[in-house]
């Protein structure tokens, strides 16, 4: 039962996207699906263009933000990313990180993340999850933190908002405690909940073998198989997207991982996808389809932010399980094995912004049809030295039947934040989704207001909340 590849070449600008079906051995046979048929569509070439005008951040000289002894303070409690093979740590459904048994109303379950990818407890700072729940008896929200965070202080923030008979992921970048864990916590009704790990971070420049990777803000739309493909993405089949080269400054070799804003749209039926290293896919396929980072459902446009690993050829692959579908990767951001580039600073998650009460220093009322706001980060959690933040994103009470939420750095405008999403509402859901956004920052006479943040929603009218999880700083040269 041979599965499908269709295979798209990424290139800077006005690049060939070469769209061709090639067998993908194994893979349906693994996940004991339906035959699937492999499609043989003949080999397209499509045109694109990927925007090549935006500034690119880097290392930066202290004098130009903030006072030096504050931004070397910084710079040296930073963490570096390690990304990983995709690997399941819990799942409550078969007692894999946590007993056979759903969490309750109220309850909360302690995951050891560091143990199952063979590291000591303290060789851990953050680790990015992609957290899914499942089976929920009752609308409610998921909440994911340090071990060492009380449940009764972990529930002030969120991370997925949960509703009966459907499956909701989201990626959770969480601070571990002392002895690498986090607590995962349920408001209401009983729920399973399946995490599966994409990498870590760790304070220190190598960890064993491996050399840690720092961060590069990179946002553009960088595919659309509604627009690169003859056909959505069908049963079984898999689309290979190449990363390499996503600008000149950038050598190939060294770019390990991508943040992508991942949405799945136009889905036939329930399915699910999964996200790999194209090499290791195709090795290994079940290795790749027993992890999902995005449940997809007829219907309903998905997103999810993922952090997917590239092979040595700077590839990932994403596998459909079932039916067809559409996905729209909007690129947030590279990791590669350099030292200059941003590293990652966890923070314990708080509540940044809240339009339903004026939290965040914004007016009170909800965001209106192609309105935005800015705000500026609690300088408590997010200092002025930072120059990305992970926030989750969430939105409720919309009024439009289809909507959707950009988050972008303060310097764009409105009309500019809106050529991608991150968010896509409807009104009778409460989503959630992370964003990482670049940041704004002040040059006296020439630009924007330290660390602003820009959302933008296209239609209806919507409140947004916004938790902060941690965020990016450069190094001082």
């Amino acid at each position: 039962m041979p599965g499908t590849t269709r295979r798209r070449t990424l290139r800077h600008a006005a690049v060939m996207l070469a769209v061709a079906a090639v067998p993908l051995g194994g893979l349906a046979t693994a996940n004991a699906a339906p035959s699937h048929p492999a499609a043989a569509p003949a080999p397209a070439v499509i045109d694109a263009t990927v925007p090549v005008d935006r500034e690119v951040r880097g290392p930066r000289a202290p004098t130009a933000r903030g006072d030096l002894d504050q931004l070397a303070a910084a710079a040296s409690a930073g963490t570096s990313y390690y990304p990983r093979p995709p690997q399941r740590v819990l799942d409550t459904r078969r007692a894999i990180g946590a007993p056979t048994a759903k969490i309750p109303a109220g309850g909360s379950v302690v995951l050891h993340v560091a143990t199952p990818l063979g590291l000591a407890p303290g060789a851990i700072d953050a680790v990015a999850l992609n957290v899914t729940s499942t089976n929920g008896s009752a609308q409610s929200y998921i909440s994911v933190c340090p071990a060492s965070v009380a449940a009764a202080t972990c529930r002030r923030s969120s991370n997925i908002n949960t509703y009966p008979g459907v499956n909701i992921p989201n990626l959770v970048v969480s601070k571990v405690d002392g002895l690498g864990r986090v607590r995962v916590y349920n408001n209401a009704g009983s729920t399973d909940v399946v995490a599966d790990v994409q990498g870590y971070f760790d304070d220190s420049v190598t960890s064993g073998t491996a050399v840690g990777n720092t961060y590069q803000p990179f946002q553009f739309r960088a595919f659309d198989t509604r627009l690169d493909l003859p056909a959505p993405i069908g049963p079984g089949e898999s689309l290979v997207v190449d990363f390499f080269d996503p600008d000149p400054d950038f050598p190939e070799d060294t770019i390990t991982s991508v943040l992508l804003n991942l949405t799945s749209t136009a889905a036939t039926t329930t399915s699910y996808i999964s996200a790999c290293p194209a090499a290791s896919a195709e090795a290994d396929p079940a290795s790749c389809i027993r992890t999902s980072v995005i449940n997809s459902y007829k219907g309903r446009t998905i997103p999810n932010l993922v952090i997917v690993p590239l092979d040595d050829q700077g590839q990932a692959l994403f596998y459909n399980d079932e039916g067809s579908v559409h996905l729209v990767g909007d690129l947030q951001g590279i990791f590669y094995d350099d030292q200059l580039g941003a590293q990652y600073f966890p923070v314990d998650p708080s509540r940044v912004l809240d339009t339903r009460n004026g939290r965040g220093g914004v007016p009170v009322g909800k965001v209106g049809p192609r309105g935005s706001l800015r705000f500026v980060p609690d300088g408590t959690k997010v200092p002025a030295t930072a120059d990305a933040v992970m926030l989750n994103v969430t939105a409720t009470g919309s009024t439009a039947p289809s909507a959707y939420v950009s988050v972008c750095p303060g310097y764009l405008v409105p009309d500019e934040c809106r050529q991608s999403s991150n968010l896509n509402v409807t009104p009778d859901r409460t989503v959630a989704n992370v964003a990482a956004s670049e940041m704004d920052w002040f040059e006296p006479g020439i630009r924007g207001v330290e660390n602003e943040v820009l959302l933008y929603n296209n239609a209806g009218s919507t409140h947004l909340l916004a938790d902060v999880q941690g965020y990016f700083t450069f190094p001082v040269l």
